[in-house]
């Protein structure tokens, strides 16, 4: 399975959920699962947001090689399964022609830290992760 998170800029909520994605499926020992990260709006090539890239560090997570990329530039065939960041984002890539069954809105919509203090970069993230930990659990379930 190829998991697309999607938010607006590629910069702090789609690279956070992407590098903790990985980190819980590398802990739950999944198999056959790999992600990326890309937004609505991004200018290829961007750094993550360096409040994004402390609060990953401070779980151990790095996020310093991250580059942006924009969702419009990739092969969206590619991806099995959306994990986008509220329903903006679902409409718009419904409007590309994906599936509404292979997309998913984590959380029931995450709001944009994008420059906010660490304290709501640190909010956003534990929304991220309490939302992955139920998906894993899904993908989990489903793997078996």
């Amino acid at each position: 399975m190829n998991v697309l998170f999607v938010c607006t800029g590629n910069t702090c909520r789609s690279p956070m959920a992407e590098v903790i994605f990985k980190h819980l499926i590398k802990k739950n020992k999944l198999k056959n699962i790999s992600c990326s990260s890309a937004g609505v709006s991004a200018r290829n090539g961007d750094k993550a947001s360096l409040n994004a890239i402390k609060v990953c560090k401070e779980w151990d997570l790095d996020l310093t090689s991250h580059k942006s990329k924009n969702v419009f530039d990739l092969p969206l065939q590619n991806y099995d399964l959306f994990a986008v960041m509220n329903y903006t984002h679902l409409e718009i890539l419904k409007s590309l022609g994906i599936s509404q069954d292979k997309i998913i809105v984590l959380g029931d919509s995450i709001g944009d830290p994008f420059g906010e203090n660490l304290d709501v970069y640190r909010k956003c993230r534990g929304e991220i992760n309490k939302a992955l930990k139920n998906l894993i659990k899904d993908l989990a379930q489903n793997e078996n």
